[in-house]
């Protein structure tokens, strides 16, 4: 995934009601398809660029302009560009954010721990559905 992430509000913060990442990925990092089923989650694109698909289709979103995607909503993104990007996401009431935590703290990468990756998700609520499609355009 390449991304590296700041809690600027945790869920036990909250008292369970949501978390805050700030996020910063590389260039050409790529979160998979997925989908939360115990949370909703607001992306909201602070720097750079990337294009995000969102239930059946790609979108690029513009600097601050948040994208809600309700749980059970299949989504993923992969910075573009020649930098990196910066994102903030909300996720309510917070249910994945351990696997966040979890992948802050092991390096594991798809390619090489895809089924921990996937085993970790689940443990937190979230199911990986596959790498994000080429581009629709």
């Amino acid at each position: 995934m390449s991304n590296c992430y700041k809690f600027a509000l945790s869920g036990n913060d909250s008292g369970g009601k949501a978390c805050i990442l700030d996020a910063m990925a590389f260039a050409g990092a790529e979160m998979p398809r997925h989908i939360h089923t115990g949370d909703d989650e607001i992306f909201t694109l602070v720097s750079g660029s990337c294009e995000f698909w969102l239930g059946d289709k790609y979108v690029t979103p513009g600097l601050g302009e948040p994208l809600h995607i309700r749980r059970g909503v299949e989504h993923g993104f992969r910075i573009t560009g020649d930098g990196p990007a910066r994102y903030v996401m909300i996720l309510s009431p917070g249910a994945s954010e351990g696997f966040f935590r979890a992948m802050g703290d092991t390096g594991l990468t798809f390619e090489d721990d895809g089924a921990r990756i996937e085993a970790i998700a689940a443990h937190h609520q979230m199911q990986f559905t596959g790498m994000a499609p080429a581009p629709l355009s």
